[in-house]
């Protein structure tokens, strides 16, 4: 009897572990459709930033403890919106790099962290936000 307790009871944590990975796959699936890049309109100065590296430095204002919006918006400015759109593009793509897609797209970011004046911008331009699952939140 307890050997048969024990394996109903294990049996239960395989299955809701299978389901958490399908879950998991389906969430993540879901959130890559919204990373796809958005078509820059016009056409970029010929003379173009590095928008990589520009995604790189608003990543690292945002991520981890504080935020640093002088920085966000000395960085963002200056931009027409065909650069922004490039910027957030690339920060998108460095977020499927890290493996933070999870924790959103560049408006969740931008939102999470206060900066809401550049949070609508972004989603102005096309840019979505992301539902994050509750049982993600903590991570992000």
């Amino acid at each position: 009897m307890i050997k048969r307790n024990w394996l109903v009871i294990a049996a239960i944590i395989l299955l809701f572990l299978l389901w958490n990975r399908i879950k998991d796959a389906l969430t993540k699936a879901r959130n890559r459709s919204k990373f796809n890049a958005l078509p820059i309109p016009g056409d970029l100065p010929k003379a173009a930033p590095d928008y990589r590296r520009m995604a790189a430095s608003l990543y690292s204002y945002i991520a981890g403890w504080g935020t640093e919006d002088e920085e966000i918006e000395a960085l963002l400015s200056h931009l027409t919106d065909n650069e922004l759109i490039a910027v957030g593009n690339a920060f998108n793509e460095l977020l499927l790099e890290k493996g933070e897609s999870e924790c959103g797209t560049i408006v969740n970011w931008l939102r999470d962290d206060g900066v809401e004046k550049w949070a609508s911008k972004f989603e102005r331009l096309g840019f979505k936000a992301v539902e994050i699952p509750w049982w993600r939140r903590w991570r992000c």
